[in-house]
């Protein structure tokens, strides 16, 4: 089965992203994303993208729409 509700911090990602997500009824309701070096790229998820250019040390939260919040 799925997971319907949950969260999970520490990720390590490509490209020396930190990554926190958390989702609720199966969808993302936020993610956090942590730059270790400076990033230059693309989130997806779902039918939903957003580009991003972080600084090191950059932390950047995302609503469950990919937006800044």
């Amino acid at each position: 089965g799925s997971w319907k509700e949950g969260e999970i911090e520490g990720l390590c990602a490509r490209g020396g992203i930190t990554v926190s997500l958390s989702w609720k009824d199966g969808k993302l309701a936020g993610a956090s994303l942590a730059a270790n070096r400076p990033y230059c790229g693309t989130v997806c998820c779902q039918d939903r993208k957003v580009s991003l250019d972080l600084q090191a040390g950059q932390t950047l939260c995302l609503n469950g729409n990919l937006e800044i919040v």
